[in-house]
């Protein structure tokens, strides 16, 4: 009778994942939308994301894209291990963390990569160029968001989520002040996902100095979503070097 019930347990979440009329990425931004706005309850949420990530796997593997050979790069352009705020990322703070606690979570499970930006223009002091950022690993964009002004509430400002099918685990971008990809994307590792801006309601403020927020969720098969520590890879990634300098 357990393995009955279980197994229309899930036809009943399989079947609820489908509401959203769209492909699986477009699907799921529909959902992190959902759950920001807490427009939807942790439960069905949870059973969503659940029944989401085969159908996002499919999505990726499906597609025929070449994803190239590079693993993992730094996801800011010309700089690395020293531009991470923090005592060796000790700006990560995970405990009161949840992704379906809305846009209302608390502390920080991510690490600030910070830019030379003194007067705030969003330009490379030193290049006087935008700094873009670049996908830390092959992947899907799986949501974005733009058009962030001073009135929106969204913390993350103008952001992008990317689903890494391999690590099983979800990367967020935010505090953009462009996005250059859309949702549904497939992207190789060090693809351009945008450039460092100052949107969301914190970053905005002239006490913050210019950065991205990076953080790495692992999305378990059950709708869980856990932040890792990944200093340590992050660390010691590739640094690509600014276009047209040696």
């Amino acid at each position: 009778m357990n393995r009955v019930l279980t197994e229309a347990i899930l036809i009943v979440i399989f079947a609820a994942a489908n509401i959203f009329a769209g492909t699986a990425p477009q699907n799921w931004e529909k959902l992190e939308k959902k759950v920001r706005e807490n427009a939807i309850g942790f439960a069905r949420a949870k059973a969503f994301v659940s029944a989401m990530r085969p159908q996002l796997d499919s999505y990726y593997y499906e597609s025929a894209c070449d994803t190239g050979t590079a693993k993992f790069v730094f996801p800011v352009e010309g700089y690395g291990r020293t531009s991470i705020g923090g005592k060796k990322g000790s700006g990560y703070i995970p405990k009161g963390y949840n992704f379906y606690d809305a846009d209302k979570h608390g502390d920080h499970p991510a690490y600030d990569i910070f830019i030379r930006d003194r007067n705030h223009d969003l330009l490379d002091d030193r290049t006087g160029k935008p700094v873009r950022i670049l996908s830390a690993t092959a992947g899907v964009v799986v949501s974005i968001n733009t058009g962030w002004d001073k009135d929106s509430k969204t913390r993350g400002g103008n952001y992008v989520w990317v689903y890494d099918p391999e690590l099983k685990g979800l990367f967020y971008y935010a505090h953009m002040n462009t996005v250059a990809v859309a949702t549904g994307d497939i992207l190789k590792a060090g693809q351009e996902l945008g450039t460092v801006g100052r949107t969301g309601k914190n970053a905005a403020a002239k006490r913050s100095p210019t950065h991205l927020h990076f953080m790495f969720l692992s999305y378990g098969k059950d709708g869980s979503m856990k932040p890792e520590k990944i200093y340590d890879s992050l660390a010691t990634r590739i640094m690509p070097a600014v276009q047209g300098e040696k």
